[in-house]
């Protein structure tokens, strides 16, 4: 099976603190206003509440950074005779295996962070899902050449399933 590109770590990883700045973020707003607000009344020193911002910043910062590499090292996928596999995940593993004679479209995505990698999106609609408007299959993160080359390959494979009946 092959590997993403080693960019998509960066892509894993904003997506990731943008998940972070909002989760994290707002568990460790309140108990920041509380320091604050116990410094203003003099209980506290500032010195406590400007750590503990350090800190929350730092953590916010941090946590993404193992969950971009541990997603990249676990994200694998083939276009096998039959068949697309893809495996990601990095605590509940999914394993997508679709067959070409379920493929209706085949996209090649290029938003505004991928394109700034460098990096494009290849996104597999099946029958079973697009009625939904969403992708069973979705290969993030490869080169725009590569992510032409598979989508060229599907389609060619696409091409030989058409007439063949249940």
């Amino acid at each position: 099976m092959k590997q993403l590109h080693y960019n998509a770590i960066v892509l894993f990883y904003i997506n990731g603190l943008i998940a972070s700045v909002f989760l994290l973020g707002f568990l460790l707003f309140f108990p920041w206003i509380l320091l604050v607000g116990l410094a203003i009344e003099g209980i506290l020193s500032f010195v406590w509440s400007i750590l503990f911002s350090i800190i929350a910043v730092a953590i916010i910062f941090l946590v993404p950074l193992p969950w971009a590499q541990l997603a990249y090292k676990n994200y694998r996928y083939e276009l096998a005779q039959d068949r697309i596999n893809i495996q990601r995940g990095v605590i509940w593993k999914r394993h997508v295996s679709i067959p070409y004679g379920r493929i209706q479209n085949v996209n090649i995505v290029r938003g505004p962070v991928t394109r700034m990698l460098g990096l494009a999106d290849l996104q597999i609609q099946t029958a079973g899902m697009s009625g939904i408007a969403m992708v069973e299959g979705r290969i993030p993160a490869i080169t725009p050449e590569e992510a032409k080359q598979l989508k060229d390959q599907i389609l060619s494979k696409l091409s030989g399933t058409k007439n063949q009946g249940l």
